[in-house]
């Protein structure tokens, strides 16, 4: 197996690191899935560190290409950066390669040259596709994302895929199974929430680090607001470290969490506005904490006024990216966006 060091980057991910890294020396596709903000270029990251460290041979070998698909270019557009990539990272041996191929060619096959190039080096390929996610949900990417899932499909001997892809609809239907493109030849990790005792050490250890304290109770206070999401336990960790002389309180917590909250509101708001009714009466339910969402009385309660009323603006909030589903629950993208609405707008 690997071998794993603690990196500070991947928070109480050593364990997703190593298994990734091991796939890359097995040559195992991997899709890597969880929500927005959960850190998963950093572990694929640490993983790629930890391949490096553990077997500098097979990673001088490897032609790396790393294609970040965050922003939602055009296809074109899309094509023309991978193609700047694949030159960086394979070099003179890429140049040569693609002359031999016509446009036409090069254009229906966006890794034509370069699974040629590393036949005639023989190199592998390891090819790092960020947020793909972004394409799928764009059917003005139908065609490159039709593209890219059949060269994941084919499943080359010389080329390992690593996939990261926020957790939503297009993902879960491209990459069910059967028909997942990973098929039998890959391996689809669901990041889950790291443990309590992780980030209780981490709050500590940051506040201890520059002489301040804090109490482990006040840092699962922390931890129950920020909803377990790794990006917003460090954000919050941050500020209320910022406004802690020595030693943190309740006070001190819920007072930075008002001002953190009012320099979120307007883009709350203008969320906020953009919703239905039946959307808004949903959360309002959901926030609540009601279980049995569909029951009359729960429906009634709430103004909402049947099962696939209420089918429909759960799918919709999802969608949208109000919500998210991952592994089974359901919770706020946000959840300062949820601390607003059942403190500031339900009220």
């Amino acid at each position: 197996m690997i071998k794993t060091t603690g990196n500070v980057k991947c928070i109480g991910r050593d364990s997703e690191s190593a298994k990734i890294a091991e796939n890359i020396k097995k040559g195992t596709d991997t899709l890597l899935v969880s929500p927005h903000y959960w850190g998963k270029s950093g572990i694929m990251e640490n993983a790629l560190e930890l391949f490096r460290r553990n077997g500098r041979q097979e990673y001088e070998n490897c032609i790396i290409c790393k294609i970040n698909l965050r922003k939602r270019r055009s296809s074109e557009e899309i094509r023309q950066r991978i193609d700047i990539q694949l030159h960086r990272q394979a070099g003179p041996a890429y140049s040569s390669v693609k002359e031999e191929y016509s446009s036409e060619e090069l254009q229906n096959g966006i890794f034509t040259a370069l699974f040629r190039c590393c036949e005639k080096t023989g190199k592998r390929c390891l090819i790092i596709l960020y947020e793909i996610q972004n394409i799928l949900r764009n059917s003005g990417h139908a065609p490159i994302a039709k593209e890219i899932l059949k060269n994941i499909s084919s499943h080359n001997t010389m080329t390992t895929f690593l996939i990261t892809a926020d957790s939503c609809r297009d993902v879960e239907e491209t990459f069910a199974i059967p028909k997942s493109p990973l098929k039998s030849h890959g391996e689809t990790i669901r990041l889950k929430k790291i443990e309590d005792i992780v980030w209780i050490d981490y709050i500590r250890t940051r506040f201890s680090s520059s002489g301040k304290s804090i109490s482990s109770e006040l840092c699962r206070y922390i931890i129950d607001i920020s909803d377990r999401h790794p990006y917003f336990i460090q954000l919050t960790t941050e500020e209320i470290w910022y406004h802690t002389r020595a030693f943190c309180s309740r006070e001190i917590i819920d007072d930075t969490i008002e001002i953190m909250t009012e320099q979120f509101s307007l883009h709350y708001i203008v969320t906020t506005e953009s919703l239905t009714d039946a959307q808004i009466n949903f959360l309002k339910a959901f926030i609540s904490g009601e279980k049995a969402l569909t029951s009359a009385s729960v429906m009634k309660k709430y103004g909402i006024t049947s099962s696939p009323a209420l089918n429909r603006a759960r799918l919709s909030l999802l969608d949208k990216s109000v919500l998210v589903r991952h592994c089974g629950e359901t919770g706020f993208v946000d959840p300062f966006y949820k601390y607003w609405l059942k403190n500031k707008f339900f009220v």
